[in-house]
């Protein structure tokens, strides 16, 4: 399903993530809360940044050029839909005029 932003990511694909790091690192037990938070904290950024360029993608090329591989369509077609809608619009617009000021 698609995970526009962190918000609308549910916790235990949240948990799910956070597990596959684990496993691929390590580290002392005392320390893994601090590790999730960080790791939470860079995934909002990270999802932030990819999911925007996925829009930009889809605005510029169009639904099929636009449609990265790695995404089913009914994930692709969920993204777009949330993207239309007009809060995703109004929060859209809020963001870039305050970006450019």
């Amino acid at each position: 399903m698609p995970h526009p932003k962190w918000s609308k990511t549910p916790h235990y694909v949240r948990k799910t993530w956070f597990k596959i790091y684990a496993q691929k690192y390590h580290w002392a037990l005392g320390v893994t809360e601090r590790v999730r938070k960080t790791v939470y904290t860079k995934a909002k950024v990270r999802l932030l940044d990819t999911v925007s360029n996925w829009k930009c993608d889809w605005i510029v090329k169009g639904y099929e050029r636009g449609k990265p591989a790695e995404l089913t369509t009914d994930v692709w077609d969920g993204l777009i839909c949330y993207w239309c809608l007009p809060d995703s619009i109004r929060i859209a617009h809020t963001s870039s005029n305050s970006r450019n000021t």
